[in-house]
């Protein structure tokens, strides 16, 4: 018997299929250190949330050498110890550890006491010291600690827990460093200094001109102090007299920053490493930052005849003369235009394309009338692709579709109507499955009538669910408007991006417990889409990208959910641009011979 959606399929891959590259894509990135003669060694904290982040060796093009991307939480530092061994100060998590590259903690602070009977408090920066020693800037307890392999403390500067700016006095400390003759150097960030102080505990050098959170200084070979200056968005090289004799932009929140032997500096900027020469000239970075440029008009005709209102932000086509680049069509949640769009994904040399769809738009309204995401718009839609598609700086085979919320309804009834439009891929982000949770239904199963939402969905879309008005009229307008019914239909690979706390259906942070099964549950909508997705015979589905850990193509129920974003998405603001880049990286499908019937309402 045939389901309600009824998939012929008869995908062939045209020769096998090409392995998929593991790409670095930074979040925030704190460490970096270059190691074994080209690669990196970096530390990214992950979402500002301080939940994940990842330890990741990559070589010069991004592609991942080895990585660590569970357990740890806000990691800020990581050094090579031996061959096969690194040294983590897992910040958000108040520990160090060592670990085996092959997998494994050989060693960890939890696993031992301190001698003095305290705790790490916020440790950015530990070192392996050439004795086996640890020396560990313990930020919140305003202190350096050099401690053995068992917990006791051989040396410290600072007072546990006690902030200070005179002598033997730190406040929230970063990356202290043990130089050769026995000095340590501490970047003493909240009292705007650097200090460099003698295994007596005697301050011997202090450069504190000017500064503004300073948050690392490594001393040269040629005696001078290289320093980041983060507040002030620059790096220092600072003689012994305190003369500056150099000094470098960085243009945002640096963090971390070596000189090289060739004399090229090394840094870290917020979602980004470079290397800079001695006149500060970018001669490598990554991932590579475009310059960017915005054209705007009415530079598409739907089907209807309107013209709609669209927007292009690229990589300036006179700076990058024939280059192509990948393309994504951004499609706004609820009944929202895309004159304000911006993914975030341009400068990383992306074609971002916004528009209005008919009868939307504030400061630039295209011609038509509102359609709810119906034919008309996802005929809007599929001549916005076309457009793209015909853009002389755009790759074909890699164009892909970002819709948010109910925009999912505008991108699976297009691209689902539409086989042969050319997509490489559909991000939906936690979109509505049907007419059931559109109009919010699911806010009214419980008996708190002050939590119901129905009457904003009509006064939004003039329509009351089925379970409310089962007409065959109303049944009618809703076949047009429901993403279960098209997203079988996708040709490309589908990725839903969805938080344990839905923006718009229960349950959330008031209504945690909101489990009404099998009516409804946590995220069902999602778990129905990419059910429904997979069963159809589409050819990659996933949940969430790809550090979460869920794998693709895998059903779930509400016993077998996969793996969320904590609370929000809300609380994840990098994650969408972080599907973009990893999606945009993965090869392209080659599908023929796929022939999907429409279902019926």
């Amino acid at each position: 018997m045939q389901s309600r959606l009824t998939v012929l399929l008869a995908m062939v891959l045209l020769g096998p299929p090409p392995a998929l590259t593991d790409a670095y894509y930074p979040i925030r990135v704190h460490d970096v250190d270059l190691v074994g003669g080209d690669s990196l060694l970096v530390t990214d904290g992950g979402p500002l949330n301080m939940s994940g982040g990842a330890v990741v060796e990559m070589d010069r093009s991004g592609s991942i050498l080895w990585s660590l991307d569970t357990g740890l939480s806000w990691p800020h530092n990581a050094d090579i110890v031996t061959d096969s061994t690194i040294v983590i100060s897992d910040t958000g998590n108040d520990r160090v550890i060592i670990v085996h590259r092959a997998g494994g903690v050989l060693w960890s602070s939890d696993d031992i006491s301190l001698s003095d009977g305290s705790t790490l408090h916020y440790p950015n920066d530990a070192n392996v010291l050439a004795g086996g020693h640890l020396l560990i800037t313990d930020r919140d307890n305003h202190r350096v600690i050099e401690i053995d392999g068992g917990g006791t403390i051989v040396w410290q500067f600072g007072v546990t827990g006690v902030a200070g700016g005179g002598p033997n006095r730190l406040n929230g400390p970063h990356n202290a460093d043990r130089l050769s003759g026995g000095n340590t150097i501490i970047a003493d960030s909240n009292n705007n200094r650097i200090i460099e102080v003698t295994a007596g505990g005697a301050i011997v050098w202090t450069y504190a001109a000017g500064l503004d959170w300073p948050r690392d200084a490594d001393r040269l070979a040629n005696g001078h102090t290289i320093i980041v200056d983060s507040n002030h968005e620059r790096i220092l090289e600072v003689a012994p007299d305190g003369s500056v004799v150099w000094e470098h932009p960085t243009g945002g929140l640096t963090y971390d920053a070596d000189r090289l032997e060739g004399q090229t500096t090394l840094y870290s900027v917020d979602a980004s490493i470079r290397e800079v020469d001695t006149a500060g000239a970018v001669i490598w970075e990554y991932p590579i930052t475009y310059a960017t440029t915005v054209v705007e008009g009415y530079f598409v005709i739907a089907p209807s005849g309107s013209a709609l209102w669209t927007k292009i932000i690229q990589p300036n086509p006179a700076l990058y003369p024939g280059e192509l680049f990948p393309a994504v069509v951004n499609v706004p949640g609820g009944l929202g235009a895309g004159e304000n769009g911006n993914l975030q994904v341009a400068a990383s040399g992306f074609v971002e394309v916004h528009f209005n769809a008919e009868g939307r738009g504030v400061q630039h309204p295209s011609d038509g009338e509102e359609d709810h995401n119906g034919v008309a718009h996802q005929d809007d839609l599929e001549a916005v692709m076309e457009f793209v598609h015909g853009l002389p700086n755009v790759r074909d085979d890699n164009v892909g579709v970002v819709t948010s919320s109910y925009g999912i309804t505008m991108g699976a009834g297009c691209l689902g109507r539409y086989p042969e439009l050319q997509v490489a891929y559909l991000i939906d982000v936690e979109g509505p499955s049907d007419n059931f949770v559109t109009s919010m239904e699911p806010w009214s199963l419980d008996e708190d009538p002050s939590n119901d939402r129905y009457l904003q969905a009509y006064d939004l879309f003039g329509h009351w669910s089925l379970v409310r008005d089962p007409s065959p009229e109303n049944a009618a307008w809703w076949a047009e408007r429901e993403a279960a019914s098209f997203i079988a239909g996708l040709r490309c690979r589908y990725l839903r991006l969805q938080a344990q706390w839905d923006h718009a259906q229960p349950p959330n942070a008031q209504w945690p417990g909101f489990d009404y099964n099998p009516v409804w549950y946590p995220c069902k909508h999602a778990i129905d889409l990419t059910n429904i997705a997979i069963l159809g015979g589409v050819p990659w589905t996933r949940v969430n990208v790809a550090a979460i850990g869920n794998e693709p193509n895998v059903l779930y129920d509400h016993d077998n959910p996969p793996i969320y974003y904590a609370q929000s998405m809300q609380s994840h603001p990098g994650e969408l641009r972080r599907a973009i880049l990893e999606i945009a990286s993965m090869p392209p499908l080659h599908c023929i011979d796929f022939d999907w019937e429409l279902p019926v309402p």
